[in-house]
């Protein structure tokens, strides 16, 4: 049988390289991978067979595009206003106009199956539109919709959009998240009334760290520059160590630059708080483990997460985690075993909970292999892969 597997945008995060794991590994002789043209394709087609993996590169430009665009102008005041209604005046013919665009893409294809890949809302808006395409095609008897984010609250101005929206996606097809947050979630925040099937997100596995004592504390910070990742966070954490007269400590932030302005206001505070000598910055790495190995300690200090593919590698290799509450984190991270969990925005809270390991590097050792048991339980890739072959064996 023939699956289609869509994809609506990405950018170099975690949940393409969970797609490049499940397009490799899926029980199927041929799957159709359906990608937005400008899409950074970097990780998700990384080493694919290409006699498996078939490729369509669909041309449309995506709502997030058109949100992004929109977002430049956020400084402009009424402006901004008047742009954002026109946006989304625009979108909404947009949408309509790709469920005939999908339909017409996907009846050339004669598949049977059809996988929605990171249908997170209002992110993934295609991944609706592309699987109310799919309802209409006679071939396509089982489909699958898979939320690789944490939901976002229904938006109550658009409270009737949102609510027939989640509806037509649950009547559809099988809802799929990473995290029990985020299944509990989208009962709690949005319209679903069944709980979605629950399977954690997995990676490779990898040989522990070799700890080795040093006077420094080194921190890792995996994500791309954007408002949610929140990096200036632990600046203001370091900050207050500073001025402490904690300084045996180095910040590396590794990730693409998604938000320029969130970029420029994160390196004025590093100018402006002279931090320079304490903050390594990195762009976009594509071969990330070394600098898992070569730190202490990862730290993630987003707003919103799904289920953070940064925490899963450090974990992988026995670091130990702090990481805000945010989603499906709260199941990575056992609160005083292999890490802990701290508030979404209390730079204080941090402080404290970093200065625990610059006062005891035992921790370090003792938290880090807490992780790293904890990631062979549960988040090594064969049971994530053997979890969505289990859920797609009687379709085959």
């Amino acid at each position: 049988m023939k699956l289609i597997f869509f994809v609506e945008s990405y950018v170099s995060g975690g949940s393409d390289k969970v797609a490049n794991i499940l397009l490799k590994n899926l029980n199927f002789k041929e799957i159709i991978l359906i990608i937005n043209k400008r899409s950074d394709t970097k990780l998700i087609l990384k080493n694919l067979d290409d006699k498996k993996v078939k490729i369509v590169k669909y041309s449309l430009i995506t709502p997030a595009e058109i949100h992004n665009f929109v977002y430049k102008f956020r400084n402009y005041n009424i402006g901004y206003f008047f742009i954002k209604i026109i946006s989304q005046l625009l979108i909404y013919p947009l949408l309509l106009f790709s469920v005939f665009y999908f339909y017409l893409v996907f009846k050339k294809l004669k598949a049977s199956l059809f996988f929605s890949h990171n249908g997170g809302h209002p992110g993934g808006l295609f991944n609706g539109t592309a699987l109310i395409a799919s309802t209409i095609i006679s071939n396509i008897k089982y489909r699958y919709y898979a939320y690789h984010s944490n939901p976002v609250r229904y938006r109550l101005y658009l409270i009737f959009f949102d609510y027939f929206w989640d509806r037509i996606i649950e009547k559809s097809s099988k809802i799929i998240t990473i995290s029990h947050e985020a299944s509990k979630n989208l009962k709690k925040l949005r319209f679903f009334k069944k709980t979605p099937t629950v399977i954690y997100n997995g990676i490779e596995k990898n040989k522990i760290k070799n700890y080795c004592s040093s006077q420094k504390l080194k921190i890792l910070h995996v994500g791309y520059f954007d408002k949610n990742k929140n990096q200036i966070l632990l600046l203001k954490s370091l900050k207050i160590l500073i001025e402490n007269s904690i300084t045996d400590i180095h910040l590396t932030f590794i990730g693409a630059t998604l938000d320029k302005n969130e970029k420029r206001n994160f390196q004025k505070f590093i100018l402006k708080n002279n931090l320079t000598n304490y903050v390594t910055i990195k762009g976009f790495t594509e071969n990330i483990k070394p600098y898992y190995y070569e730190n202490d300690l990862l730290i993630c200090t987003s707003f919103v997460e799904g289920f953070p593919m940064s925490i899963l590698e450090a974990m992988s290799i026995g670091l130990p985690i702090i990481s805000t509450k945010a989603g499906g984190t709260v199941e990575q991270v056992d609160d005083g075993v292999n890490g802990f969990l701290v508030e979404t925005n209390n730079p204080l809270e941090l402080s404290r909970k970093i200065k625990y390991f610059v006062d005891d590097k035992n921790e370090i050792i003792k938290m880090g292999n807490a992780s790293f048991k904890k990631f062979n339980l549960n988040f090594e890739i064969k049971k994530m892969v053997d979890n969505y072959n289990l859920l797609l064996k009687d379709k085959l």
